[in-house]
C-alpha cells in the first residue's frame, strides 16, 4: 500500500499528477537523506491499495453481494439467539459466512485470479484442519460425525480470515462492518446489562411490563426464523450471556469486539465513531456483567497489546504499566466473588493430561467427550457426576488440540502463529499515513492477542460461532495488508472450474443450513393424552382388572400401556415390572419396560431391556434412540454417539438422533 503522505499531490488550479518515473526520478534527485530515499522506493514498488482498484461488471456486483452477506453473517453472530433445541445463532452464522465464502470465490473466478492477503498465515493455518481430516485414516475414531464436526470447526478460520480480507479491503466495506459491529455492540451491552441489572427489584418490574406488553414475543413465528435481541424478552440472570447461550462465549466476542470499537471512537474523524463510542461504553462494563475470569483475562491482554503497540516508548508505557499495578488489584477487588468461586479447572486439565500420556498420537478429530470418560478422577466426578454434567471439553484449547490429535497439531498452530506474528510485524514496520487504519490494526491484532490468550484457560474457540468471529477479525486485520494475485491458470477453464465449485458450494451451505433450520419443524410433538372422565375411568378399570388377576401378566401389560398413553411413565414401568416378573422372556413387555423407564429418567433400568429388546429386533428405530438418549442421560457418550450414529446410517433424517448428536456437540 503507498501511504498517501509520500505521493506528490498536484498543486496549482488544473495541475495534473505525474507519471511515476518522473515522481521517482525527482525523488532521486531531491535533498533527502538514504534513509528517506529507500522509504521512498519502497513505497513506491508496493502494489495499489484494493480500494483504488477499478471494479465493475459482474465481478463487482458479486463482490458487493459476498460483502452483504459477510455482513450479515457478523450480525448473526451477535444478535441471534443460542437458545432453545436448534443453535440458531451457529447455524445461521455458519450458514451466511459460508455463502459469503463461495461468493466471493466466485466473484474471484469471474475476476481470473484470487487475491490472498496473509497468505503465509492462511496456508499455516490450514495445518491443524488438514492433520484431523488425516488422522482417522490411521485411528479409528468412535464418532465419525463428531470428528467431521470437529475438522470443519478448525477449517472455519482460515476460511472467514480469507473472506473478510478480501471482502473488507475496500474502505466503504470496512466503514460498514465497524458501523454494524458498532450496532449490534450497543444490542448486546444494553442486553447484558439489563439482564445483570434484572436482579433488583424496580428492573425486575420493568422487565416484567415490557414482556407483558409483547416484547419478545414471536410465538407466530415460523420455527426456522432466527430469534433475535430483538424479539426476546429480557430475563434476569446472575452471569448475562446476551444470547451467546453462556457468559464465556459472550466474554470471547466483547474482547474481539471492544478494541475495535475503542480504536474506532479515538481515532475516526467520521461522526459514525460515536455510535462506536457508545458501544464501547457499554461492553466494557458488560465484561463485569459476565462474570468470567476468562474475558477479564482476555481483556486485559487485549489492552495490553494494544497500548504497547500505540504508545511510544519512554515515559508513556512506564505509566501505562502503573496505571496495570493499580487497576488490577481494584478489578481483583469488585470482582472478588468470581475469584473465589470453586472451580474444576485444573482437575480438568490434570486428568486431560492422563489421557494424553497414554495416547500421544491423540484420540482423534472431536473424541475427547468420549475418551475422557474413564480418566475422569473420583475428586472431578465428586463435584460434576456423569449424569448431570458432561465434561465435552478440557477447558484449554492448546490442551485440547494435544490431546485429540497430538503433538503435530500443536505444533502446527505454533507455526501459524509464527507466521502471523512475522506478517503483522512486517506490517507495523511499513510506514502508515492513516493514523486511524493503523490504530484499527492495532485493535484487531489486540482483540485476537486477548482471545487466544483466553483460549489457554476457557473453553471459548470450542463454540464455532467464536471461531466464526475470531476468524472475522482476523481478516478484518490482513484486509489492511497489500494482496498477492495468484491468476487462475489454463485460461476459461481454469475460471469455470472455480465457478462450478464455487457454486457447488453455495449449494452445499444453502441446503444444509436450510435442512438444520427445518429440524425442529420435522420434529413432531407426542399427541396430548385424553383427559376426558371417560378415558380416565377406562385406566381406572384397567387397574382394577389388574388388580383382580395378579396372576395375568396381560392384564398388567393393558395396564402399563393404558398409563404409558396418559405420559404416567413412573407408574407404567411399575406396572410394567409386574408383567415382567409374571412373564420374563417376553420380548414386547421387554420392550415396552425400557421405553417407559427411558422416558421416566430412570436409565439404569431401562438400558438392560432395551438392549435385550434390539437385541431381538436391529430395526427398531425408536428402542435405538432411546438406548442412545437413556446412554446420555447416564453420561455413557461412547453408547449414545454410537448408537445416534448407526440410527441416522439407516435413517438419516430421524430428527431425534440429530438433535441428540447436538446436544453432545454442545
Amino acid at each position: 500500500m503507498i501511504p498517501c503522505a509520500l505521493r506528490r499531490a498536484p498543486t496549482g488550479r488544473g495541475a495534473q499528477s505525474k507519471p511515476p518515473f518522473v515522481n521517482r526520478l525527482e525523488n532521486e534527485l531531491s535533498p533527502a537523506t538514504p534513509e528517506v530515499r529507500r522509504t521512498r522506493r519502497r513505497a513506491e514498488v508496493l502494489p495499489l491499495p484494493a480500494d483504488e482498484a477499478p471494479t465493475g461488471g459482474l465481478h463487482g456486483v458479486l463482490h458487493g453481494l459476498a460483502a452483504i452477506l459477510l455482513l450479515l453473517g457478523a450480525a448473526a453472530i451477535a444478535l441471534v439467539v443460542d437458545e432453545g433445541l436448534l443453535r440458531q445463532k451457529m447455524v445461521w452464522s455458519r450458514g451466511l459466512l459460508m455463502a459469503a465464502a463461495c461468493v466471493a470465490a466466485l466473484a474471484q473466478a469471474c475476476a481470473g485470479q484470487f487475491s490472498l492477503r496473509g497468505a503465509t498465515w492462511l496456508a499455516a493455518a490450514l495445518v491443524p484442519g488438514l492433520l484431523a481430516l488425516l488422522h482417522p485414516i490411521h485411528t479409528a475414531v468412535a464418532s465419525p460425525i463428531l470428528a467431521h464436526d470437529e475438522i470443519q470447526r478448525l477449517l472455519l478460520i482460515p476460511l472467514c480470515a480469507w473472506t473478510a480480507s478480501t471482502l473488507l479491503a475496500r474502505g466503504p466495506w470496512r466503514r460498514a462492518f465497524l458501523v454494524l459491529l458498532g450496532c449490534c455492540a450497543l444490542l448486546v451491552g444494553a442486553y447484558a446489562m439489563l439482564q445483570k441489572l434484572g436482579n433488583f427489584g424496580l428492573v425486575r418490574q420493568l422487565l416484567g411490563l415490557l414482556e407483558g406488553a409483547g416484547l419478545g414475543s414471536a410465538d407466530a413465528a415460523p420455527d426456522w426464523l432466527p430469534q433475535t435481541l430483538l424479539t426476546q424478552a429480557v430475563r434476569a440472570t446472575n452471569r448475562s450471556y446476551a444470547g451467546f447461550g453462556n457468559p464465556v462465549f459472550l466474554g470471547d466476542w466483547l474482547v474481539l469486539t471492544t478494541p475495535l470499537l475503542l480504536a474506532d471512537a479515538l481515532a475516526s474523524r467520521s461522526p459514525w465513531r460515536w455510535i462506536s463510542a457508545l458501544a464501547a461504553g457499554l461492553c466494557l462494563p458488560a465484561f463485569m456483567a459476565t462474570e468470567s475470569l476468562g474475558a477479564w483475562l482476555g481483556l486485559g491482554l487485549a489492552m495490553l497489546a494494544g497500548l504497547w503497540l500505540l504508545l511510544p516508548p519512554g515515559r508513556p508505557r512506564r505509566l501505562m504499566f502503573a496505571a496495570l499495578l493499580v487497576g488490577a488489584p481494584l478489578l481483583a477487588w469488585f470482582g472478588r466473588d468470581e475469584f473465589l468461586r470453586r472451580r474444576v479447572h485444573t482437575l480438568i486439565w490434570r486428568d486431560s493430561w492422563e489421557l494424553f500420556s497414554l495416547h500421544p498420537g491423540g484420540v482423534g478429530p472431536g473424541q475427547f467427550q468420549i475418551a475422557f470418560l474413564p480418566f475422569a478422577s473420583p475428586e472431578l466426578l465428586a463435584i460434576h457426576p456423569r449424569s448431570d454434567v458432561i465434561i465435552n471439553d478440557a477447558h484449554s484449547e492448546p490442551l485440547q488440540l494435544l490431546v485429540e490429535l497430538g503433538w503435530p497439531a500443536l505444533l502446527a498452530v505454533g507455526v501459524a502463529l509464527l507466521y502471523g506474528l512475522l506478517q503483522v510485524r512486517q506490517m507495523l514496520r511499513q510506514p502508515w499515513s492513516d493514523s486511524h487504519a493503523r490504530a484499527l490494526f492495532v485493535a484487531a491484532l489486540a482483540g485476537v492477542v486477548g482471545c487466544v490468550g483466553m483460549s489457554f484457560v476457557s473453553p471459548d474457540l470450542r463454540f464455532h460461532v467464536t471461531m466464526l468471529a475470531l476468524g472475522l477479525v482476523i481478516g478484518f486485520l490482513f484486509s489492511m495488508q497489500p494482496p498477492l494475485a495468484v491468476p487462475l491458470g489454463a485460461g476459461p477453464f481454469g475460471r469455470l472450474l472455480v465457478g462450478l465449485l464455487a457454486l457447488a458450494g453455495l449449494w452445499a451451505a444453502g441446503s444444509s443450513t436450510w435442512e438444520r433450520l427445518r429440524m425442529v419443524e420435522r420434529l413432531q410433538p407426542p399427541a396430548a393424552p385424553d383427559v376426558s372422565p371417560e378415558a380416565l375411568a377406562a385406566v381406572e378399570a384397567l387397574r382394577r382388572a389388574a388388580e383382580a388377576n395378579a396372576q395375568d401378566p396381560a392384564a398388567w401389560y393393558a395396564f402399563g400401556e393404558a398409563l404409558s398413553g396418559h405420559r404416567r411413565f413412573d407408574e407404567a414401568t411399575a406396572a410394567f415390572q409386574r408383567a415382567m416378573a409374571l412373564d420374563p422372556g417376553n420380548v414386547s413387555i421387554a420392550r415396552s419396560l425400557g421405553i417407559v423407564a427411558a422416558l421416566a429418567g430412570r436409565y439404569a433400568e431401562a438400558v438392560p431391556h432395551l438392549r435385550a429388546s434390539l437385541a431381538e429386533r436391529p430395526d427398531d428405530g425408536d428402542v435405538r434412540y432411546l438406548l442412545a438418549y437413556a446412554a446420555f442421560g447416564q453420561g455413557d457418550l461412547l453408547t449414545a454417539a454410537a448408537e445416534a450414529e448407526a440410527l441416522l446410517a439407516d435413517e438419516p433424517d430421524n430428527v431425534r438422533a440429530l438433535l441428540l448428536l447436538e446436544r453432545l456437540r454442545e
